[in-house]
């Protein structure tokens, strides 16, 4: 039984270091290489890690929801693993008068409302954050309403 894992669509903003603290929560490691632009090989002391590694498949980190297989699994089925960002296909389908290039930034735009007047894009932009990189706040509405709503 293999010791390895591959690790593809990883994020650009994930790196050997991040993916080595992921995977030790279920095994020791004993490397992570870094192969493609997005494909890591995370190799274990133990066997038995693989499988609770694998488990780890569909995690989002970073804008994308990585996929994880074995060594045996990763070579059988190469062909059906391909990089791909978080995107809600049914909002993609639903955008044809937008460039392609816009389709990732709106489908990772969440929607915020029912906001206290007196909360500023800082403040949003501050608890975002804490779940992962936010790149910018629209705030809407103005401040003589008792509630606004943001992007």
């Amino acid at each position: 039984m293999s010791t390895r894992v591959r690790v593809t669509n990883v994020s650009t903003h994930v790196g050997e270091e991040i993916l080595h603290t992921l995977f030790s929560f279920v095994g020791r490691v004993q490397s992570v290489k870094h192969d493609e632009s997005d494909v890591y090989d995370v190799e274990f002391v133990d066997a038995r890690s693989v499988r609770a590694a694998e488990e780890l498949s569909g995690t989002e980190l970073g804008d994308r929801a990585i996929c994880v297989a074995s060594e045996d699994r990763a070579n059988a089925s190469a062909s059906s693993i391909h990089a791909q960002p978080l995107a809600n296909p049914s909002v993609v389908a639903s955008m044809p008068h937008t460039r392609p290039a816009q389709h990732s930034e709106i489908s990772r735009t969440i929607y915020v409302g029912n906001i206290a007047s007196h909360v500023t894009d800082r403040d949003l932009m501050s608890i975002f954050s804490e779940c992962g990189p936010v790149a910018y706040v629209k705030m809407a509405g103005d401040g003589i309403q008792p509630t606004r709503f943001a992007f």
